[in-house]
């Protein structure tokens, strides 16, 4: 609200958009990983950006899969720095990583923003999967989902094109009922192991032996900025303000 104390609230405002930017990113990560388990990384992403308190995804599922969680899991997902307050001071998961009170590398948090002198494999790598052109990310070995695969391999709908090997079998083809069966089951097993093989596993690079977390001085140089697509840009707008005002577009 600022100084003006006769200043209205945009709290309203503030929530459509935090909204909104929870879906996209829900979308996202869905059609990045094939697709796959919607229901689990909606349930992730809210608990992250919002804390079990909030994640309105879980008061409608009910999935109790946090207390399902097996200790591997909890390690990995909550991790240590998950902190349990009042409803009023409780922070998400994601802040709480930010402002936790252990061994963090600060550097990671202005990848493609500020420009870091002397990088690490890992920094680099992590690098070049948040910021980095994803022409490149294949040349690399850096696997994100979908991210930097070419655009011939899927459709419109962003679904894997079936290679020619997974096509063979058609009912055209078969003579019989039993032919017919054994084919449709191996076309099935084919289009199962080609999505499974459609991106490899992410491996982090382990960190060095004694990384210097804070160099001597703060770097202050900007990373170059990478350019944006004007017509794109003009088309997400449009996009938007037909969602945002459906009246006055239709006009």
């Amino acid at each position: 609200m600022g100084p003006a104390k006769k200043r209205r609230s945009l709290s309203d405002k503030d929530a459509r958009l935090f909204e909104t930017m929870l879906r996209m990113c829900v979308q996202i990560v869905w059609l990045a990983l094939g697709r796959k388990a919607f229901n689990q990384i909606e349930l992730e992403v809210n608990r992250l950006f919002k804390s079990e308190i909030f994640n309105a995804v879980e008061h409608t599922l009910h999935t109790n899969y946090i207390a399902k969680m097996s200790k591997e899991e909890r390690a990995v997902l909550l991790g240590s720095c998950v902190r349990h307050d009042k409803k009023l001071n409780t922070r998400s998961p994601l802040m709480n990583e930010v402002f936790c009170d252990r061994d963090i590398d600060y550097r990671m948090m202005g990848l493609g923003v500020i420009k870091v002198q002397r990088t690490t494999p890992r920094i680099q790598y992590m690098y070049n999967a948040v910021a980095g052109p994803e022409e490149k990310l294949n040349e690399l070995g850096i696997p994100l989902g979908i991210i930097g695969k070419p655009r011939t391999a899927f459709d419109t709908m962003l679904r894997p094109v079936p290679t020619a090997g997974d096509g063979k079998s058609k009912p055209s083809m078969s003579s019989a009922s039993g032919y017919s069966t054994r084919s449709s089951v191996g076309s099935m097993k084919n289009r199962s192991a080609a999505a499974q093989k459609l991106y490899p596993d992410i491996t982090l690079p382990a960190r060095t032996p004694h990384e210097d977390h804070f160099p001597p001085s703060f770097p202050s140089e900007p990373e170059i900025p990478r350019p944006c697509s004007e017509t794109q840009r003009r088309r997400w707008q449009n996009r938007l303000k037909r969602l945002m005002h459906p009246q006055s577009a239709g006009h």
